[in-house]
């Protein structure tokens, strides 16, 4: 009999629960950019690409900016971004180079920092991101709108408007 009882006892304790196994806790840490921090990157990233791209285009030579308005004049629905077409063009070797073109080469150099941004916020507000992804991910986002801080308040002395 107490065989039996220890086989009951036993076959009781490996009865497995019907119910599900609650879900593991949330220990991945929260995003600590704030969206009001992310905004205020995105909009100085977006002003220092636009204020940079226009600085290069009024900065143009009187040679290139001649040729690059017989261009756009040419081909009308190119001109959805004067600055994409200069940049286009100097490397295509149909913009002759000229002094001031630094600006414009910048601009060229500059257009990714918002979309790097917005990559580094998304990775950090994806669910499928790790605890390092998440560090890293804002941790670069940090450093872009540094970034981004740091060069428009450079523009200003350059002429830049």
């Amino acid at each position: 009999m107490t065989r039996w009882l220890l086989v009951v006892m036993l076959a009781s304790c490996a009865k497995k629960s019907d119910a599900p196994a609650p879900p593991p806790p949330d220990d991945r840490p929260k995003p600590t950019l704030t969206e009001a921090e992310a905004a205020r990157g995105r909009d100085a990233c977006k002003a220092y690409v636009d204020k940079l791209c226009k600085c290069g285009l009024d900065g143009m030579d009187g040679t290139a900016r001649t040729a690059l308005d017989d261009y756009i004049k040419a081909h009308p629905s190119d001109t959805d971004d004067p600055a994409a077409v200069a940049i286009r063009l100097t490397h295509e070797g149909k913009l002759p180079i000229g002094a001031n073109l630094a600006p414009l080469q910048l601009c060229e150099l500059a257009r990714p920092l918002p979309d790097a941004l917005r990559v580094a916020r998304e990775v950090s507000l994806s669910p499928d991101s790790s605890a390092k992804d998440i560090a890293q991910a804002e941790d670069s986002a940090r450093k872009t709108i540094r970034t981004c801080f740091e060069e428009l308040s450079k523009l200003p002395p350059l002429g830049c408007k």
